[in-house]
């Protein structure tokens, strides 16, 4: 993909962004994520996936995810 049409396909995506905070959203089947969960969901673990249950996962390299997933459950 050519740099102009991702720097417009990300121009989209930040105006698409500033639109929605520039109003309220109304639609109830839509899920507002706050910024802190934004930030997180852009971090490695927004594209890694983990098949299994913490500490009996089909893939190796799962000790964060699995802690996580710990944290989650306690919550």
């Amino acid at each position: 993909m050519s740099e102009e049409r991702v720097r417009k396909i990300e121009e989209t995506v930040a105006d698409q962004n500033a639109w929605r905070e520039s109003c309220i959203n109304l639609i109830a089947s839509e899920n507002v994520l706050s910024r802190r969960v934004r930030a997180l969901l852009g971090s490695d673990f927004g594209h890694r996936y983990a098949e299994g249950h913490p500490g009996k996962r089909y893939y190796e390299g799962t000790k964060f995810i699995d802690e996580l997933e710990d944290h989650a459950r306690e919550e």
